[in-house]
């Protein structure tokens, strides 16, 4: 039986349920079913590293699986777009729920040495799939999920995929590492200068590419910060929002189970929204007065919400904090 060394650290690895056989038992006929849904990539992919190491073990094959609900939480043709022509091109912080960033911090940068390595190159599975004839139809694919959400078009200006990706983390044209990165800390709050973000917002959500990969390009920059004109403060800042923010979010979702509604806030913030519900307010905005005003109309055609706007709408639940 062909071997492998597992090359996914234990501690990246949580085990949900027992299969009913080890992978090698006599009768394990395969094949290791990795369920790709966040990380929608090839590159720097800890899970479709595992599942080659666990396919390779028991030689049998790797089969990568996206299921496309008919319902993604509302999601049009802008989102849906996106994300499916990316998935074309492929063909441990805590133990309890965090209240803010300030408790998360340390245990975030005490792991960061452990977990901060360099990915082990994905070797291609030993057991190979017999032939098929089945073929994927991405152009009527796409077509269709795109007119179903017509009403909110794709977006020209961002190109979805794993090279686009690490082409705005790291291009020589207009990489936010490269070319960009210099007057982050001062202005990535200014929505007069919204080139100072670094838009890998849509990549991160969409895993396209890898919030490590990220981090570990721009901790690069940072020992040569002088070389690169640079300083370590805007470095330093991004890596605040990139990891410790999203970490937060990602913490908060988990162990919270009513995270996407009110009841999920800390019980200091519900109690400070009601016991200001009856203030008396010095501006009252009717609904459309909220949903079409300069800055909601132009996020809608842009496609795009400044951070600071994020901050704002999500003074209540860190969710949004993962927005650099």
């Amino acid at each position: 039986m062909a071997q492998s060394n597992t090359t996914v650290q234990p501690g990246r690895i949580r085990v949900l349920k027992k299969g009913s056989r080890p992978l090698d038992h006599r009768d394990a006929a395969g094949p290791v079913v990795y369920w790709m849904f966040r990380d929608q990539r090839v590159r720097d992919n800890w899970a479709l590293i595992h599942a080659v190491d666990e396919a390779n073990k028991a030689n049998v094959p790797v089969a990568v699986v996206f299921n496309l609900f008919d319902q993604f939480l509302g999601a049009k043709a802008r989102q849906l777009g996106f994300m499916l022509r990316g998935l074309q091109q492929l063909h441990t912080s805590s133990e309890k729920l965090e209240y803010s960033a300030r408790t998360i911090r340390g245990k975030i940068n005490k792991l960061l040495p452990e977990y901060m390595i360099d990915f082990p190159k994905l070797g291609p599975p030993i057991k190979k799939w017999a032939s098929t004839n089945h073929v994927v139809d991405w152009e009527n694919l796409i077509t269709a999920v795109i007119r179903k959400g017509a009403e909110v078009p794709e977006l020209e200006w961002c190109e979805p995929g794993e090279d686009a990706a690490m082409e705005v983390l790291m291009g020589n044209r207009n990489g936010f590492l490269t070319k960009r990165l210099k007057g982050y800390s001062s202005d990535r709050n200014n929505p007069l200068k919204p080139k100072a973000l670094s838009g890998l917002s849509p990549y991160l959500h969409f895993g396209q590419i890898s919030a490590q990969r990220c981090a570990t390009e721009a901790r690069k920059v940072r020992t040569f910060a002088l070389r690169f004109v640079v300083s370590k403060l805007a470095v330093d800042v991004f890596l605040e929002e990139l990891i410790v923010r999203r970490e937060l979010a990602d913490n908060f979702c988990f162990y919270q189970p009513q995270y996407d509604s009110l009841k999920g806030a800390w019980e200091w913030a519900r109690k400070t929204l009601m016991d200001h519900a009856s203030d008396k307010r010095e501006h009252i905005y009717t609904f459309h007065m909220l949903t079409d005003n300069a800055m909601e109309c132009f996020s809608v055609g842009d496609g795009s919400l400044r951070k600071d706007a994020w901050l704002y709408e999500a003074s209540i639940f860190p969710l949004a904090f993962s927005d650099i």
